[in-house]
Order: C-alpha cells, then structure tokens, then sequence
C-alpha cells in the first residue's frame, strides 16, 4: 500500500462492494502494503446520483514485517437509513518481486460490524496482484470470496485496473470489478501526487457500492 496504488475504490461503504483500503476510494487493490515505520491515511468523500453519502477514514501500518493491520471507520448515508460500521482488515505480502520482475501480491482478509444494528456484515478475503509492466504503466487484478450479513449470501470477486503516470503528477486510473452474483462496476479518474506523501485523487464509478447509481469521490491519501 503506497501513495501510487490503486481503487473505490469507491467505497466498501456498503459493504456490497467488497473491500477497499490500499487502493484508496477505488475498489481494485494492489499488492502492496504500506513501507515500515510509516503510517498510511485516507480520507474520502462520495456522493451518488441517489442522494446517498458515504465518508471514509483508515489508518494502516506493517505491524509485523510484511503484515499490515487498516483500521477503517465508515459513515454512510441514504434516504434508507443511515449507518455507522468499523472494519479491520489484515494484508500480507507473499510474494515481493517488485524489484526482480515488476510482480507483488498479497493476500488480504478482513471483516465489518455495524454499530446501529448492531451486527456484522459479514467478511472477505482476496488476494490482490500487482504487475510493473512499465515506469508509466501497472496493472492490478484481485480475485477473491465475500460472505455478506444479513444476506447470509456468497459470492466470488475479481476486479482488474491500470494506472497510467500521463505526465507527473497526473496519473489516470480506470478499473472494472464484480461478483459472481452479477454485481459489476467500474471507475475511472486522475490522482494527483501532490508531493511524497500527499496524493488527491478524484472518482468517477458505477455501482461501486452495490446499489446501481452513479457516484463522485474525492479522496486524500497521507503517508508520514
């Protein structure tokens, strides 16, 4: 997990979506995990065409080598309802050969409980991989299981994106994702990498969280 990763994502807010924390708003993750010794933050935004509002933050640290802890605190927002859930998640780097042939993957699981409730929606666990195919360009792919409360429903994930450094410190991203139960999305937009350890991002996505709308997300990913 790093300022120049992938995501909403768009947001795990409903849980729907499936997890979402190194990528930031965009729901394609990456290998990686945060550097040792630093704390990684992120702070999003999203509104959809549904009236529903969604804020995120987490913080994540490699609490042992290769093994990162997120803890993560969501608001969401709807004319449904409104609820408050917390989800840790643990990430583990199994393989590193970013510096051999451009590959890292993980392997990721996690979970979330709703405080209104209150109950657990559910858990998940997913490996996601990331391919250097260039100093401009990479691609990550996850695939992966969700158990989702109180559905009581199962279901296989996958996603893939790619990120495109157009000219520093501009980068594009666009991923597509879904679930074997016929829940599919995408999202696309630019992330600025404001400096070492600041990156803004802005998201466009559809049905990034399960409820068929169209969303915006603005996002802040801190690194110190």
């Amino acid at each position: 997990m790093k300022p120049s990763i992938p995501i909403l994502c768009l947001v795990f807010a409903c849980f729907d979506a499936g997890p979402s924390y190194a990528a930031g708003p965009y729901v394609v993750d990456d290998g990686d995990i945060v550097e040792p010794g630093q704390i990684q933050n992120e702070f999003w935004y999203t509104h959809s065409d549904q009236n529903g509002n969604t804020g995120i933050a987490d913080a994540a640290y490699q609490i042992f080598p290769n093994l990162e802890l997120t803890l993560q605190v969501a608001r969401d927002e709807q004319p449904t309802g409104n609820t408050t859930s917390a989800r840790p998640q643990l990430k583990y780097v199994w393989y590193d050969g970013a510096e051999k042939n451009g590959i890292t993957s993980s392997i990721a699981a996690g979970t979330g409980y709703a405080f209104a409730q209150p109950q657990s929606q559910g858990a998940y666990l997913y490996i996601p991989t990331t391919f250097k195919l260039s100093e401009t360009f990479t691609v990550n792919a996850d695939i992966g299981w969700q158990y989702t409360l109180p559905q009581d429903s199962h279901a296989m994930t996958w996603g893939i994106g790619g990120e495109y450094t157009v000219l520093k410190p501009l980068v594009i991203n666009a991923s597509i994702f879904g679930r074997t139960d016929n829940h599919q999305g995408y999202q696309f937009g630019p992330h600025f990498d404001v400096s070492e350890n600041l990156r803004i991002d802005l998201v466009y996505g559809h049905n990034a969280t399960g409820n068929s709308e169209n969303s915006g997300t603005i996002a802040a990913i801190l690194n110190y």
